[in-house]
């Protein structure tokens, strides 16, 4: 154990000036109860493999003392996820990562490979293109944590970095490319909860993956996080996804709030979600990619490159009780067809089993902000509905009289929506989207069947009454097993 200072079996410290001046990885061969790292320069990379606590007394990985740990890494648009790990767990077990305040691990400052019952609670991360990945694992908390991917105090990936050069491809440089990764990136996931955490000024917030045959991206809860200027997706499922909890996050200035293309599975719930706009993402003279949308939804298309695009859920699943402030669309699909070769044959939005019902949706007044900003622009606009998709919006509150004209007209949709003119919160650019005073949507909402995998949910309300969107008083609405209701 040359490489660092050992205190006791059970609880030691790494030191920056222990290490070799050689960048190397540091191999435990010990099963430490507490590893503390100490603040400064640490450019290594910590590799742990097997390391096995107790349920209910877990190994612990924490400060040392507080203040920040530089891992001294430089973005580079090359770079793969395994060129370096900050921090990489490999068959672990009971394990609780606390309190670290890291900055500068790109591309990957955290990684969990085939690891169970792994807590990340408290953490603040800066800059990276991964704060943290998993993958073949299950029992997942990350919980109280911070992450600012764009450092800049300009938000530049937010207002001035094209959409396109960060992605990577897309018929880009890829300058940017070092961006395109997450707050939480995975796939082959079970049991995962993602709450109480702030994301600002990132390229993307959650985005988790199946795959294979036999997909896991299963039982996942994302509750009560905040996703500040998200340049791509705050909470993206991709492929499949079964049994997701989305409820009582805020999002503010996002690109694509809720990202569904070519995702199969369902039972998801997106509930009590409060999102808005203070500006528009971009520059003006960014040719696409600044207008965004609420729901990305699958597609159809004559691109073979893109077909996995065209993937949809087949089982239920449910946006509902939700409010927006917006100057973006519901829905934007590309294109009204397929043969648009400047969109790479990419068509209308198309989905299956969705239910969108009882939100509450305001559209800002043009008045309040420039042109660029607040252009007008159809709410649900490019989408295809086919005999039995099974898609339904109903029961929907907003001010847009021109949207429950087209969609019923166009989709037979909002048999129970409403209109009303002005202003729908108590203050929407401000974020109280509460309902005013007197309004429609008080104790109007649709009664809904919300139906899981082995059970009925419903939505739990004190008099027998529910008002549209997310609020239910001085609360944000919850829902329970039917019986509980």
């Amino acid at each position: 154990m040359s490489d660092c200072s050992v205190i006791t079996r059970d609880c030691f410290s790494l030191v920056p000036t222990d290490f070799n001046p050689a960048k190397q990885t540091l191999r435990l061969g010990v099963e430490p109860r507490v590893i503390r790292l100490c603040p400064g320069l640490l450019d290594r990379q910590l590799f742990f493999h097997g390391l096995v606590g107790k349920k209910g007394a877990p190994v612990v990985i924490e400060p040392h003392q507080r203040g920040w740990i530089d891992v001294g890494q430089r973005p580079d648009p090359r770079a793969v996820r395994e060129d370096f790990i900050f921090l990489h767990l490999k068959e672990c077990r009971h394990v609780a990562i606390r309190d670290l305040h890291l900055a500068n691990a790109w591309p990957t400052c955290i990684l969990l490979d085939k690891c169970e019952d792994i807590t990340i609670e408290g953490c603040h991360f800066r800059a990276g293109k991964e704060a943290i990945y998993a993958k073949n694992s299950r029992r997942l908390l990350v919980r109280g944590c911070q992450w600012t991917q764009d450092t800049s105090p300009g938000h530049d990936l937010w207002h001035r970095i094209d959409w396109v050069e960060a992605h990577g491809g897309e018929g880009g440089n890829d300058t940017f490319a070092y961006f395109n990764g997450a707050f939480l990136g995975g796939k082959s996931l079970e049991s995962v909860c993602v709450e109480r955490n702030v994301i600002r000024d990132a390229y993307n917030g959650i985005r988790l993956k199946g795959e294979g045959k036999e997909p896991r991206n299963n039982d996942v809860t994302i509750a009560g996080n905040t996703f500040l200027r998200i340049r791509d997706n705050p909470i993206e499922p991709e492929r499949y996804a079964f049994n997701w909890h989305i409820y009582h996050n805020e999002i503010i200035d996002a690109h694509g709030w809720l990202s569904f293309d070519g995702v199969g599975g369902g039972y998801i719930y997106v509930y009590g979600n409060l999102g808005r706009f203070v500006t528009r993402q971009g520059s003006r003279t960014s040719p696409q990619h600044t207008m965004g949308r609420v729901l990305k939804l699958s597609f159809e298309t004559c691109n073979p490159m893109h077909r996995p695009g065209e993937v949809t859920p087949t089982l239920p699943w449910y946006v509902f009780n939700n409010s927006f402030f917006l100057r973006c669309p519901l829905i934007g699909g590309a294109a009204c067809s397929v043969d648009e070769p400047d969109l790479f044959g990419i068509g209308p939005d198309i989905t299956n089993h969705l239910t969108f019902a009882n939100n509450v949706f305001e559209w800002c007044e043009a008045g309040e902000h420039d042109d660029y900003t607040a252009t007008w622009i159809e709410l649900v606009r490019n989408f295809r509905k086919r005999p039995e998709d099974g898609v339904v919006f109903d029961g929907s509150l907003s001010n847009r009289w021109d949207y429950f004209e087209a969609v019923s007209d166009r989709y037979g949709w909002e048999e129970n929506g409403q209109w009303a003119e002005g202003k729908l919160f108590e203050d929407g650019p401000g974020g109280d989207l509460r309902l005013r005073v007197g309004s429609p949507g008080l104790e109007s909402a649709m009664p809904l069947t919300i139906r899981g995998p082995d059970k009925v949910y419903g939505i739990v309300t004190a008099n027998g009454r529910i008002d549209r969107g997310a609020w239910q008083g001085d609360s944000l609405v919850r829902i329970a097993p039917a019986a509980a209701v």
